[in-house]
This record gives C-alpha cells, structure tokens and sequence, in this order.
C-alpha cells in the first residue's frame, strides 16, 4: 500500500502592507538556499499576511511566495 504526502510551508508575515514575502537572502543564504531546494522537492510554499490590533491578530490575505 503506498501513502502519499504533501508537504507545506506556511509563511504567517506579521504586518499587512506586503504584495509578497521572498527570503532574506543577504541575511541568511544557507535559509534562502534550503527554501529553493524545497520548493524543487515539490514543497508548497503559502504566506498570509496579519492584521495586528491591540485587540488581537488576525489572518489577513495570502500573499504570493518569491524565490530568486
């Protein structure tokens, strides 16, 4: 009997004024690198925005995922 998996990275971006999140590759290129690897492996990567009150945090939109 074989199983099959999806596997996914949900990216939660704690502010609401991005079009899309990217890695930080200049800050940590060994991340960048092992996210584009994953993304080839058939990784989905999600991100969604937040909408932060003083009251709580909500999720906002989903924002497209940017790899170099």
């Amino acid at each position: 009997l074989s199983k099959h998996y999806e596997t996914a990275i949900l990216f939660i971006v704690q502010r609401n004024d991005l079009s899309y999140m990217t890695a930080a590759k200049h800050i940590d290129p060994k991340f960048a690198e092992a996210l584009n690897e994953a993304k080839s492996a058939g990784v989905k990567l999600y991100a969604r925005c937040c909408h932060i009150t003083v009251n709580g945090i909500e999720l906002g939109n989903a924002i497209p995922v940017v790899l170099e």
